[in-house]
């Protein structure tokens, strides 16, 4: 009777066969290496094993036998949590989540049994972490929906444990080159048309050709950049990195650092899963990408310096540890032993003939304010950064001290300037322009144009670009021009005083 209820083996696919043999009733206890094996051939075969399995274990779920229903119920937890998205797909579709609480009665009985409570508890960790952490969360609503009605018909869920699942998680999970991320999202895709061609719905129908058209590259303005996926989970290690050196900046000395389960051995632990897969990465790094591996070894050299200085703090050597800090301190560094501007001062500054002086413009003005490096002021209109006046025939473009602010407009002034006595250090004042008024040979032109050759440094006065009167036009034997003498008005109440007096 027995063999002829039993399935022969000779009938069962590889998959059915080790489900069969994972939910062996006459197991005391879970079968872990069958377990093992199931997921390493569902992720091996892929195509349709993954569906096959799952709906190979409900019939075990809905078993009378409650060791049974245990026993295929961890098998599923096992195969969620190490065969990733072609098994989360099919857990979240109607058919097998209305077939997974088929048992369940109308309204909550008074007390839970091990299987519904074991379901329940399922359902809970899969909508706290599937569909909140999955990057395809978006095809995993039904199990979010199934979540709310069973809450709505009165069954209870315990409380989550965070801190739980996040120890059994991977942390860096996501952190996979862009080859491995477009594999995996390649292998989704495929999983998913596979399942929507088998639906058959016209609506299915309709997403399967969108899928098709991705994976056939038809479209390459819609692509994913892989590249771009890969620096953002390298940022969120380096991050790690950087809070674990921030967490042992706030520690006190000889406070206990690295205990099991506390803040710096869970960040410690997550920087160190991290390290083999980002060395792996260097080594193979052909140059192709352009600044992937500043990024690998900038982050790599983050994480050994993190850990090394979590090691020594975690064994009490805190010294070794502030010793690591001082060594990895940039200004901290020694001074290059060869530098360029070491010669910069020995330049002696660039002079020409003819009484023009010119600062080099390797030496920069610290005495001239408003002046460039090269002596030439910033606006021609601004105040001279000198008062002095300089004498004929020399002209320099630098200053000693700041000038009061003057009108720009004084440059069209026609009225001379009064004379000044000349000093020992040459200055020119670019912003009045004013200058000296030398000896000039009489000429037809309307305009006083200064003659170096024969100034006369006695003398000053300033020029314009107005016409002269013709009475006051230098001559041969002049050697200066008097200044034009103002009339004196004549008070008209004079006369009437000298009347009354």
């Amino acid at each position: 009777m027995l063999a002829t209820a039993a399935r022969p083996w000779a009938s069962l696919t590889p998959v059915q066969a080790l489900v069969e043999q994972t939910c062996d009733p006459t197991l005391p206890v879970p079968n872990d290496v069958a377990n093992i094996e199931l997921a390493e051939l569902i992720n091996k075969r892929k195509a349709n094993s993954a569906r096959e399995a799952c709906h190979g274990l409900l019939s075990h779920i809905n078993s009378r036998n409650p060791n049974e229903a245990l026993l295929a119920l961890n098998v599923l937890d096992h195969l969620v949590k190490n065969c990733g998205y072609p098994i989360h797909l099919q857990i979240s579709t109607k058919e097998f989540l209305n077939e997974l609480v088929r048992r369940f009665p109308e309204r909550p009985p008074m007390v839970t049994g091990r299987v519904m409570g074991k379901i329940l508890e399922l359902i809970h960790e899969w909508k706290n972490t599937l569909c909140v952490h999955s990057k395809y969360k978006e095809d995993l609503v039904h199990i979010r929906d199934m979540h709310r009605l069973l809450s709505y018909k009165g069954y209870r869920f315990k409380s989550f444990d965070a801190a739980r699942a996040l120890a059994t998680s991977n942390p860096n999970e996501d952190l996979k080159s862009p080859e491995e991320l477009e594999e995996e999202d390649r292998e989704a895709k495929s999983a998913k048309l596979q399942e929507l061609i088998r639906r058959g719905t016209p609506r299915d129908l309709a997403a399967a050709q969108e899928l098709m058209k991705q994976l056939a590259g038809a479209e390459p303005e819609k692509a994913v950049d892989y590249t771009a996926k890969t620096l953002s989970e390298l940022d969120k290690v380096q991050s790690k990195a950087i809070l674990l050196n921030d967490m042992l900046n706030n520690a006190r000395e000889g406070e206990k650092v690295g205990i099991d389960g506390d803040a710096y051995d869970q960040v410690a632990a997550a920087c160190r899963g991290a390290r083999p897969k980002i060395q792996k990465w260097i080594e193979e790094d052909t140059g192709e990408r352009e600044g992937v591996m500043d990024r690998l070894l900038l982050c790599n050299d983050l994480i050994n310096t993190a850990l090394e200085r979590f090691e020594a703090c975690k064994a009490g050597d805190w010294t070794k540890a502030q010793g690591i800090v001082d060594a990895n301190n940039p200004n901290q560094k020694a001074a290059d032993l060869i530098s360029f501007d070491a010669f910069a001062d020995d330049e002696a500054p660039m002079s020409g003939t003819g009484g023009l002086s010119l600062p080099s413009d390797t030496t920069p003005s610290t005495s001239n304010t408003g002046m460039t490096n090269a002596g030439l002021p910033f606006d021609l209109f601004a105040p001279s950064p000198s008062a002095s006046p300089s004498p004929a025939g020399l002209v320099s473009f630098g200053g000693s001290a700041p000038a009061q602010k003057q009108d720009p407009m004084s440059f069209f002034n026609t009225a001379p300037a009064q004379p000044q006595p000349p000093q020992a250090g040459p200055s020119f004042n670019l912003g009045t322009f004013q200058s000296v008024q030398p000896q000039r040979q009489p000429t037809a032109s309307n305009f006083n144009i200064p003659s170096p050759m024969q100034a006369s440094p006695s003398h000053t006065m300033g020029y314009s670009l107005s016409p002269q009167p013709a009475a006051t036009r230098p001559t041969g034997g002049q050697t200066h021009q008097q200044p034009p003498q103002q009339q004196q008005k004549k008070d008209a109440f004079a006369d009437l005083v000298d009347l009354m007096g």
